[in-house]
Formats: structure tokens, C-alpha cells, sequence
């Protein structure tokens, strides 16, 4: 009799535990839909609104009054009052407040409760600029980068560091152990100023001088946002260094074709111009490597271009090609703003330079049955 009398209390006992265990898993759903959805903040139970309180506070930071943010706050720390979330707030409220010391302090027990709340890494960040301390700056800004790759405003963030030898050098260290962020850093928007896509090309430099190479395809959008903006120095280096391209110490980017040979996009180097009349073909490798141009049509047509950056003067363009009299096919024209100007007919390998942030060199193929090999083309002041 007493065994069937404990079996109903057991079963008493199983179904209020099941009750409070659904009971904890609805009121924790809730809390985490509220953070999403604030609608939903008034129907969370009062003992699982760690969220929900969380995201009231970080409402009323925006568009609250002194009052209505600090209770807020208060609030949200006493929900969750060891979540990172919840004591950033807390630190930014008190910097709101004007009470530094009072930020620092929270801030500095946010610290303590890892690196992935990106108010509290911002704080600190902030911080070590402020003290002229770039390791640390840099150590900050690479957790925040870690944590969050695609976090908004992540470029005006970087712009003190990229300013400076010491900053450049410190992000170079970070970058060097090829962190998720490294595409978006060597990929900055077009909207990004001239330092800024310079800034990036020497801590490109500086990893490569830490043995950290990167590949042709990883600096194409650098390189692009270089060319792009007038830097076509910055632009060649940074392919010579990474892409065994050769040095980049003449006028001309990949003059002996051994980079277009190759394949892959290189916005440095040469541009083709083949359309239905003109063929226009790379191929061999290394020392071998040439183009070989054909043009069956009526008139002059252009055949190869690229962007260069020279001071405003005469220069004289010097070609390898085969066969020896097809040198009279070949001519060249300079020109402002990415246009194809016409060859001057009295000197066709000679181009005037004039003073733009937008050169380009183009060589053109007269008609001809028979195809030209170009094995090099060199490009030199005219004397």
C-alpha cells in the first residue's frame, strides 16, 4: 500500500519539474527574442531579462533622458551583473555622464570579462592612442577585428594607426599572423582617402618583410584602389614584392609580359585591346614570355595600354619584336584621364607627357596580314 501510495507523488514530482523546466526554457526564449524584437520585452518573466533588460538600456543611451539611462542601466546590470554587455553599458553611460573615472572603472572590469564586447575594446583602444601606446592600440583593435570583421566604421578606426611609422609597424605585426580581417583591410572602399590606400601599402610592405607574402589574388584590391586613385608607384611595388614580378624600377609595370603571361588580374600592369579585327595574345613563360598582336582591319587599332606616372616631358618607347620590320607597325600615344589618344604620325614611338593624376601609355598596330611578336617593351626619357 505504501508503494502505491509514493508512485502518484513521484508522478506529482516529475510533472512540476518538467512545468519548471519548460517554464525556464520559454522565459529564456523570450529573453533572447526580446533582444531582437523589443516588443517582446514585456512578457519576459522577472527572473530571465538579462537581454531584455540589456537592450532597454541600450535604447535608452540613445533617446533617454540622464535619468531614464542611468536607471536603465542600473537595471540591466542587476539582470546580468557579470554579462560584458551589460557593464559596457555601464561605462558608457558614466562617459556620457562626464564621470571618466567612473567609465574607467567599469570599463576596466569589462575588461576583465574577456575581449569580445566591442564597446569595451573601443574604450581601451581609444585609450592606448590617447597614451601614445601603438602595440597596445593595435592589440585592441585586432581583437575588436576579430570578433567583428565586418564591423561598421572599422576603416575610420584604423586611420590613426595607418598615420603614423609606429602604428603601420604595429598593425604589420597583427596582420602578419593573417587574421580574419586581413581581406577587409587590403580592400578598403573607394571612399577611403590617398594616405589611407598608401598606409596600407607600406604595412603590406612591412609583413612582407616579416617573411608574412601575400598572394597576387590577396593584394588585387589594394592594388586596384592604388591604381584607381593615381598611385601607380605604390600600386607596382607592392606586386614586385608579393607576385616575383620583378622590380618594379623602370617607367613600366611587367615590360617583359612575364606577369601577363602568367594569367590573373593585375590592374598595374597591361590592358588588351582584341576585338573582331585585332587579336591580341599572350603566352610563354618567364624569359619566353611575349605577346603576339594581329590587326586585319582598315585603320590603326589599339592593341595594349597602361596606366603610368610620369613627370610632364618627351619619352621614347623601345620595343623587342619580331620580326625586325614589324617595328614600323607599331606606334604609341599618351594621354590624360584613361582615353586612348592617336599616335603622332612624325614620331609614332615618341609620347609627350603632359602634367595628370591619370596617365596612360597606349601602342597601337597598323594594319597588317602577318602577325608581331612584342617580347619586351621598354619605356625612357627621350634624349
Amino acid at each position: 500500500m505504501a508503494a502505491r501510495r509514493r508512485f502518484p507523488a513521484g508522478r506529482i514530482a516529475c510533472t512540476a519539474l518538467a512545468a519548471l523546466y519548460g517554464y525556464a526554457c520559454i522565459g529564456s526564449g523570450l529573453d533572447r527574442i526580446s533582444a531582437i524584437n523589443p516588443a517582446w520585452q514585456a512578457f519576459v518573466p522577472g527572473y530571465f531579462r538579462a537581454n531584455a533588460e540589456t537592450a532597454k538600456a541600450a535604447q535608452a543611451l540613445v533617446s533617454g533622458t540622464d535619468i531614464d539611462k542611468s536607471e536603465a542601466v542600473r537595471r540591466a546590470v542587476l539582470a546580468d551583473p557579470v554579462g560584458r554587455r551589460p557593464i559596457a553599458l555601464l561605462g558608457t553611460e558614466r562617459l556620457l555622464a562626464q564621470d571618466h573615472a567612473g567609465a574607467e572603472a567599469a570599463f576596466r572590469v569589462g575588461a576583465r570579462l574577456g575581449w569580445r564586447e566591442p564597446v569595451t575594446q573601443s574604450y581601451w583602444y581609444r585609450a592606448a592612442l590617447l597614451a601614445g601606446d601603438t602595440a597596445r592600440a593595435a592589440e585592441r583593435v585586432d581583437a575588436l577585428l576579430r570578433a567583428n570583421p565586418g564591423m561598421a566604421g572599422a576603416e575610420e578606426m584604423l586611420d590613426p594607426l595607418l598615420a603614423t611609422p609606429k602604428g603601420r609597424q604595429a598593425l604589420a605585426d597583427r596582420l602578419s599572423h593573417r587574421p580574419g580581417w586581413l581581406p577587409r583591410f587590403l580592400a578598403p572602399t573607394r571612399q577611403a582617402s590617398a594616405p589611407a590606400f598608401t598606409g596600407r601599402a607600406e604595412v603590406v610592405r612591412l609583413m612582407a618583410g616579416q617573411g608574412a607574402g601575400l598572394s597576387c589574388a590577396e593584394i588585387e584590391p589594394l592594388e586596384r584602389r592604388l591604381m584607381e586613385a593615381g598611385l601607380q608607384p605604390p600600386a607596382r611595388a607592392l606586386r614586385s614584392r608579393h607576385c616575383n614580378a620583378g622590380p618594379a624600377d623602370g617607367l613600366l609595370s611587367d615590360p617583359d609580359f612575364a606577369d601577363l603571361a602568367r594569367g590573373g588580374a593585375n590592374p598595374a600592369g597591361w590592358r588588351l585591346h582584341p576585338s573582331g579585327d585585332v587579336s591580341v595574345s599572350p603566352g610563354g613563360t618567364g624569359r619566353d614570355a611575349a605577346v603576339t598582336v594581329g590587326n586585319l582591319a582598315s585603320v590603326r587599332r589599339p592593341i595594349l595600354s597602361q596606366r603610368v606616372d610620369l613627370e610632364a616631358g618627351a619619352y621614347r618607347v623601345e620595343l623587342a619584336i619580331a620580326p625586325d620590320h614589324a617595328r614600323d607597325l607599331i606606334s604609341a600615344s599618351s594621354a590624360c584621364g584613361g582615353g586612348h589618344a592617336y599616335p603622332d604620325p612624325g614620331q609614332p614611338l615618341t609620347i609627350i607627357a603632359k602634367p595628370c593624376a591619370s596617365q596612360t601609355l597606349t601602342l597601337w598596330l597598323s594594319p597588317s596580314t602577318e602577325e608581331v611578336r612584342i617580347d619586351a617593351v621598354r619605356l625612357e626619357p627621350a634624349r
